[in-house]
């Protein structure tokens, strides 16, 4: 009888689940150091990003990462779900400021985008152009005119841009941005950071002062239109030595990234801890503010440890939150870093369909 009950609630939960997914976009980030783990994420998405091919000082591209040529059989299955498209990414403010404050290298860059997007058959482009630094003004009216005239050089393709969830630097324009953008894919993870001064949840929903709901109001105030924010899942999370078992404690150093289920090292050489494993040894806590799990225990020295992530149940929180918000979607990132367990409980009906 237990056995029966059990079943049928988690017959009830995947259907409940599934149901949530039908009114939402799902995507996801495909990481060129990931393999062949897309294969399993994959059948479950509306379609993939791969990440990514590099932009150069001058606004011509740069490493790609074997993209097009070695990613064949990822555009295609791709492309048979619904999108396909490669992500073009640039950390550096120096870089910045010297593509798009230069009508020449922007230029340059939206021809070259435009080239490589026809040249391989995908979709459209995804611009992951990241700034945490004071940017110069001509710069940022520069992103947004590099980004109008993306708009035109593509057409009807997709143009979609990574947005961090608090512009610090005052880089970009949201909402002009989110004139010319099929949708604007915003940072929903590292609201707890690495290296931040206190432990808690990557991507929480509520409880903190940088959340999603704090996400969204401020999209909302900038005059973004709500569907066409796509926030991130983070299917990563930060373990951290700490002051005290407590949500909030204060940190004793720098956190280190871990993934929800193990990953082969081959892939992910700096990355030996998986939150699951850890949970099997000491057991898994749920956050009352935020409702994000995290794992706490004493490490040899008798200091405290915290590891913070993201699992089935607070997922199907953040995406009851996206529909009650009248969000266009998530997007997850990096596809691989749960094994495609928690990718896969979106829409477990899919599973047969790829199948066929």
């Amino acid at each position: 009888m237990l056995r029966r009950l059990s079943a049928l609630l988690v017959a009830s939960l995947a259907l409940t689940t599934s149901a949530c997914a039908q009114d939402l976009k799902l995507y996801g980030y495909h990481t060129y150091w990931m393999g062949d783990t897309w294969q399993a994420a994959a059948p479950h998405l509306d379609g993939l990003f791969f990440f990514d091919v590099e932009i150069n000082p001058d606004g011509s591209l740069g490493k790609t990462n074997g993209y097009p040529d070695a990613w064949r059989g990822l555009a295609v299955a791709s492309k048979a779900q619904g999108m396909y498209v490669p992500t073009f990414s640039m950390f550096d403010s120096t870089a910045f400021r010297a593509v798009f404050a230069s009508e020449v290298n922007r230029n340059r860059l939206a021809d070259q985008i435009v080239a490589l997007v026809n040249r391989s058959n995908a979709d459209g482009a995804h611009i992951d152009v990241e700034m945490f630094g004071p940017v110069p003004s001509g710069a940022k009216a520069g992103f947004s005119a590099f980004a109008e005239r993306l708009r035109l050089l593509l057409g009807t393709k997709h143009l979609s841009f990574f947005l961090p969830a608090n512009d610090w630097a005052d880089a970009y324009d949201e909402a002009r941005l989110a004139r010319v953008a099929d949708f604007l894919a915003v940072q929903g993870y590292d609201l707890h950071w690495k290296t931040g001064p206190e432990a808690g949840p990557v991507a929480p929903v509520r409880g903190y002062s940088l959340s999603w709901q704090q996400i969204v109001d401020r999209y909302a105030a900038l005059g973004v239109p709500r569907r066409k924010v796509f926030l991130t899942f983070p299917l990563y999370g930060y373990e951290w030595p700490t002051e005290t078992g407590a949500p909030g404690s204060p940190t004793r150093g720098p956190g280190r990234t871990i993934t929800f289920r193990p990953v082969p090292a081959s892939l992910t050489p700096d990355i030996q801890v998986s939150a699951m494993a850890r949970v099997a040894e000491y057991g898994m806590r749920r956050d009352a503010a935020s409702g994000s799990p995290y794992y706490a225990f004493r490490d040899s020295t008798g200091g405290w440890v915290q590891g913070w992530y993201e699992d089935a149940e607070s997922l199907r929180d953040k995406m009851a939150f996206a529909r009650r918000e009248r969000l266009g979607g998530l997007v997850f990132f990096p596809l691989g870093y749960d094994d495609a367990e928690l990718v896969r409980s979106i829409r477990p009906e899919t599973s047969a369909v790829w199948r066929r």
